[in-house]
């Protein structure tokens, strides 16, 4: 309601000049800002004055011109005022709607701050270090300045932040194949958990799809199944619903699956009811592969069985493995020996077992090497002049001093030297069909080479 000391005109005027400015049923001034202010019932809004809220503010003097002036300078003065001051600044940060503001601020910091961790732990785990080392790595960031929240910082939490990292990676890469519509193959491999569960490993091959220039294909594991049953039809059934699961639907597999790599277990490569061959019979693309690597060490087994000076040479072997690989006060006393003779000592591991060529050859290199201080240590050492023990070394001495022995070992390494770089070669990702083909007849011929004498004697 306008004042009556005002024209409406001269109200319109004053209102332009004081937007803040309204009155009452009487006529009386009031101010919007104070009246809203009161009405949240801030802890400020007390500050505020009851005249300019609630009352009304009304004028004095005998005349029109008088009371004019006198609610000029009460507007003037209220203006100014500490309370009409907070209570502007309290509406401007309520326009501002500061709790959505802050609760969004702090969301883009814990972002920030996960974003930093699972950059940790996803360096920690493509640089092939232990979870341990996680906390380390977040210790010297925070040395550094580097903000990495309170929680999340145990190996427990690195391990679910790498299994979330490579789950979304490993779908981002199986969705760009499918989206390309690339050619694929699998590889299977069928083992036993540390808690004798039966299991299954998948890998996928093809052809990495990120980048068209590159010519290279690629190699990553799919996922681990674990089998109820080792029969070939739930294995097929069980890695079918592994392939659906990361988006290999079976109208993409009947054209795009072309190949399948196991080893020679019956159960995969059975010629009428394996798992590989039930999968080559609902996908007829698909090439059966039995593994390179698996038929070598095949051969390797064979070959040991036929030749019985090798069985000897191994039986022997793994009598220096029981003896020095489980006692470390002969462990030691070995490591004496080896220091009074000036021989290199290397780890003695066991040969011709379930190990990968490369590696029996490793403990043949290492039987070799550390030859003078194994039959120093046999011949010499306290545990071998002890009754429980003398005939034990004395034994191994007699057969360390054999021709026969050092001839039959020396053999072993020069076949195993050619067949365990072919056997690394083959496991190669980059290694292709026609590469491998090269490197199996070039080991052949390297091999009829040593047993015609041509190449000499290790």
């Amino acid at each position: 309601m306008c004042p009556k000391i005002y024209s409406m005109a001269e109200w319109e005027k004053k209102k332009e000049s004081y937007p803040w400015l309204t009155s009452n049923a009487l006529g009386h001034l009031l101010c919007k800002v104070c009246m809203s202010v009161s009405n949240l019932k801030s802890k400020q809004s007390h500050a505020s004055n009851d005249e300019w809220t609630k009352k009304g503010i009304s004028w004095s003097g005998s005349d029109i011109g008088k009371q004019k002036s006198s609610l000029r300078r009460k507007i003037f003065d209220h203006k100014s005022t500490a309370s009409h001051v907070n209570a502007q600044k309290i509406l401007e940060e309520a326009k501002k709607d500061q709790l959505p503001e802050a609760f969004l601020s702090q969301y883009h910091k814990d972002v920030e701050t996960t974003t930093r961790l699972l950059r940790t732990a996803y360096s920690v785990a493509k640089h092939n270090r232990p979870y341990v080392s996680y906390g380390e790595c977040i210790e010297l960031q925070e040395a550094n300045g580097v903000h990495l929240g309170t929680s999340q910082h145990s190996r427990f939490a690195a391990t679910g932040m790498i299994e979330c990292v490579s789950a979304e990676m490993r779908r981002k890469l199986c969705h760009e194949i499918v989206e390309r519509k690339q050619k694929i193959s699998v590889m299977l491999d069928e083992s036993t958990t540390v808690s004798r569960k039966s299991c299954m490993v998948v890998y996928v091959r093809s052809h990495w799809p990120m980048d068209e220039k590159c010519d290279e294909c690629l190699s990553f594991h799919l996922g681990m199944v674990e089998l109820e049953s080792l029969k070939a039809d739930h294995i097929v059934s069980s890695l079918l619903e592994l392939l659906k699961k990361n988006g290999f639907e079976n109208s993409y597999l009947e054209q795009n699956l072309i190949g399948a790599c196991s080893d020679g277990a019956s159960v995969m490569l059975g010629k009428n009811s394996g798992a590989l061959t039930q999968l080559q019979n609902m996908f007829p693309k698909i090439v059966l592969w039995h593994c390179m690597c698996h038929r070598i060490e095949l051969a390797i087994g064979d070959a040991v069985k036929s030749v019985g000076q090798v069985n000897h040479v191994k039986s022997f072997l793994d009598k220096l493995y029981s003896v020095f690989s489980q006692s470390p006060k002969a462990q030691r006393e070995l490591e004496e020996s080896a220091s009074q003779v000036h021989s290199e000592l290397l780890r003695i591991g066991r040969v011709l077992d379930v190990r990968w060529a490369a590696s029996s050859y490793r403990s043949l290199c290492a039987v070799w090497k550390s030859y003078p201080a194994l039959y120093h240590h046999c011949m010499y050492s306290d545990s071998s002049k002890q009754s429980k023990h003398k005939s034990t070394y004395t034994g191994m001495a007699n057969v360390l001093k054999s021709p026969q022995f050092v001839h039959s070992l020396a053999v072993l390494l020069d076949a195993l030297e050619s067949i365990s770089k072919l056997s690394l070669a083959l496991q190669s990702e980059t290694c292709s069909l026609g590469e491998a083909y090269s490197k199996v007849k070039r080991a052949i011929r390297c091999l009829e080479l040593q047993k015609e004498g041509e190449l000499g004697e290790y």
